[in-house]
């Protein structure tokens, strides 16, 4: 496990010349943390980040965004729902919300 004191970062996972690449797991000091794909230093890729407040997003990200198709998890209701993302943005909903974990 690298500790990165300047961003107050953990990462643990391969490198390529100094650069996060390949798979890896990289927990900031806010509680989020991301796990999956890097290339040069970003998520790119597939991956899942997590919220400190138990939301989620399971997808495709691209140059640091989530880029592509994903899943976004909303912890308070226990919804998800499939949509489009273009660098961050959600451009579409695939899906309805769709109540899972038996929440209420």
């Amino acid at each position: 496990m690298y500790y990165f004191a300047e961003s107050e970062r953990t990462y643990e996972g391969t490198f390529a010349q100094n650069l996060f690449e390949g798979k890896g797991r990289l927990t900031y000091k806010d509680g989020r943390m991301y796990e999956g794909d890097f290339k040069a230093g970003k998520k790119d890729g597939n991956g899942t980040m997590v919220m400190p407040n138990g939301n989620k997003y399971i997808g495709q990200w691209e140059n640091d965004t989530k880029h592509g198709i994903g899943i976004q998890y909303t912890a308070k209701d226990g919804t998800k729902k499939q949509g489009q993302w273009v660098y961050d943005k959600r451009t579409n909903w695939l899906s309805a919300p769709i109540k899972v974990g038996g929440r209420k």
